[in-house]
């Protein structure tokens, strides 16, 4: 006795009792199947689909012609080449948001803040909007209270360099400034650089300390 499961005749019954050639039987369904996956894979670019369209071609035309399958193998890599051509889920990583309202904050008083790992935040134009600078790149913004937005195809492989250094800069950003100073030599805020002892050891020059009291 003998059942259809996923279009092939499965016998339920032993092995010697049924002919090979019923066994290996296939379906109209499972013909049509291996015609649509032959179509899929004829419109699709990537070097993985190459041949297999004309592959479940062969193979349905054969089906058509002799009923069954030539072997349990030819079975099985039809099955495969169905499964193949479905169109594969995307995986997205979970989604999640990260914001910087210190970073945001601080930069509504200056024009600039640079911080340690090449960073630097800039704000146009008496706008609200202030730029993620990267070793001198745009590489996104912060919005909306520090809602941070990174350009992906300019950022590269920094995205972990860049939120990581945001994220400690945002616990204290103005002593990530001054770090930064004492560091390059440069003032933290406006990146002149620093000649005054103090204010090298501040990290921060004169002027732009008064505008952040």
């Amino acid at each position: 006795m003998a059942n259809w499961k996923n279009g092939i005749r499965v016998n339920t019954t032993k092995a010697y009792d049924t002919p090979a050639s019923e066994r290996l039987a296939a379906s109209p369904e499972l013909i049509a199947q291996l015609i649509a996956a032959g179509n899929a894979f004829a419109v699709r670019t990537d070097s993985f689909a190459a041949g297999k369209a004309e592959t479940c071609g062969d193979i349905a035309n054969k089906l058509k012609r002799f009923g069954s399958f030539a072997s349990d193998k030819q079975r099985e890599f039809a099955l495969k080449l169905i499964e193949w051509s479905k169109p594969r889920e995307r995986q997205t990583a979970p989604a999640f948001q990260q914001v910087f309202p210190k970073l945001h904050t601080v930069l509504q008083q200056l024009a600039d803040l640079r911080l340690p790992g090449e960073l630097k935040l800039s704000r146009k134009n008496q706008d609200t909007l202030v730029w993620v600078m990267f070793a001198e790149v745009c590489v996104g913004k912060l919005e909306d209270g520090g809602r941070l937005t990174l350009f992906r195809g300019r950022i590269g492989d920094a995205t972990l360099a860049v939120t990581s250094s945001l994220q400690a800069a945002e616990q204290d950003p103005l002593e990530a400034a001054k770090q930064y100073g004492r560091m390059s030599g440069r003032c933290g805020v406006c990146g002149r650089d620093l000649t005054d002892p103090e204010s090298i050891a501040a990290g921060i020059g004169p002027v732009c300390a008064s505008r952040m009291s």
